[in-house]
């Protein structure tokens, strides 16, 4: 498949492909008798792999570590599966560090509020583009 049809299945743009071939996440695919790339599904399956892992906080060297582990059996991805509950960790951390740092946002607001009720404050003061997003 051409260029354009990978874009349109990754949902990544021809520059980022060619990016990640020049950084050597991806492998440069044979060039038809035109000159044209000619790339096959599995290098798809890559790319939506690879977004999905940026979109969960991977970095570019930690995919390039991963990426040889795709084309195994499931049974052997066993440093794969370590990595992402790795990560998956990491997530839960940063909710918790988030959450202990609104409820002490909650707690200094509300010692200005005195008497006044914080939720009804939130709920009166929130910005309208917020209150019409829920």
């Amino acid at each position: 498949m051409r260029i354009s049809e990978l874009e349109r299945l990754s949902g990544l743009s021809r520059d980022t492909i060619r990016y990640y071939e020049r950084i050597g996440l991806l492998a440069s695919p044979p060039r038809s008798g035109n000159g044209y790339r000619s790339y096959d599904a599995h290098t798809a399956d890559i790319l939506k792999f690879i977004k999905l892992a940026q979109q969960i906080g991977f970095s570019l060297d930690q995919m390039r570590e991963a990426l040889p582990h795709l084309s195994q059996p499931p049974e052997r991805c066993e440093e794969l599966l370590a990595a992402m509950l790795e990560k998956r960790q990491e997530i839960i951390q940063r909710i918790a560090d988030e959450k202990a740092r609104l409820a002490l946002l909650d707690k200094l607001m509300q010692r200005f509020l005195g008497d006044q009720d914080l939720i009804a404050y939130i709920d009166e003061n929130a910005c309208p583009s917020l209150q019409n997003a829920g």
